[in-house]
């Protein structure tokens, strides 16, 4: 994927579109306490990391949903998080305003 693709997604997003992530993995990631997910993604830093950098050398976005639905589960939950970070990131800067 490359950075223009990555926008794409985040802009969905930023409008309730995921392309990347079903419905009910949002919803589970969702459901799972924060501290769960942060533990997760601190004791499997290596397998984070690895797993987003395959998402990032897809060729396209059928081939980045497969690099996510072969993590396993907890994996594909903190996917889930960092995705939603990477919007609310994104909000942040769109509505920062200097005066």
């Amino acid at each position: 994927m490359n950075e223009r693709e990555v926008e794409y997604l985040i802009q969905c997003g930023m409008i309730g579109m995921h392309h990347l992530f079903d419905n009910d993995l949002i919803r589970e990631a969702f459901s799972t306490d924060i501290e769960e997910l942060t533990r997760v993604s601190k004791s499997r830093v290596d397998e984070v990391s690895k797993s987003l950098a395959r998402i990032m050398e897809s060729k396209s976005l059928d081939n980045a949903k497969e690099v996510i639905f072969n993590c396993p589960r907890d994996i594909q939950k903190v996917l889930v998080m960092i995705y939603f970070k990477l919007i609310e990131q994104n909000h942040l800067m769109l509505d920062y305003t200097v005066h």
